[in-house]
């Protein structure tokens, strides 16, 4: 993957912060707000925040995994694609999240958000972080740069 592949991502206080408390953090993709978020508590063991997704992920060309596993809540509906084999992006399968509903997705998977409702908000418990974040690409695994400065 290379530059021109992915839009300019800007995130307010630069990387996911390792350890905080009731912190705000915004993500734009390609100058469009992506999300805005609070993260209520967050160390290497467990997260907890809540989270206001503006839009879907179109202008990300490719999907992407997470540093932890997460369960989370939603206040509005979300549709994904979700990919269990990075050796193979055709293999994936559409998932619908409707209203005031529950969402589990492992470190070991990537998704590509592809609709939110309007005001979609979710309460996301995140387990240990055991990764950086990844886009999952057919030349391999790239990190995100949202996790850039650990492991």
């Amino acid at each position: 993957m290379t530059a021109q592949d992915t839009p300019t991502v800007t995130r307010t206080g630069g990387a996911m912060p390792e350890w905080a408390l009731m912190r705000p953090w915004t993500s734009d993709v390609g100058g469009e707000r992506f999300l805005t978020r609070l993260i209520v508590a967050r160390t290497p063991l467990f997260a907890v925040e809540i989270t206001r997704i503006r839009t879907d992920d179109r202008k990300r060309p490719h999907p992407h995994d997470h540093s932890r596993s997460f369960l989370s809540f939603k206040f509005g509906s979300y549709d994904e694609w979700v990919y269990d084999n990075p050796a193979d992006l055709a293999e994936r399968r559409h998932r619908m999240h409707g209203r005031l509903s529950l969402h589990l997705l492992r470190r070991t998977q990537a998704h590509t958000i592809t609709y939110v409702s309007p005001r979609l908000v979710t309460i996301l418990l995140g387990g240990p972080r055991r990764q950086k974040s990844s886009y999952w690409t057919p030349a391999g695994k790239v990190p995100t740069g949202v996790n850039a400065s650990r492991k």
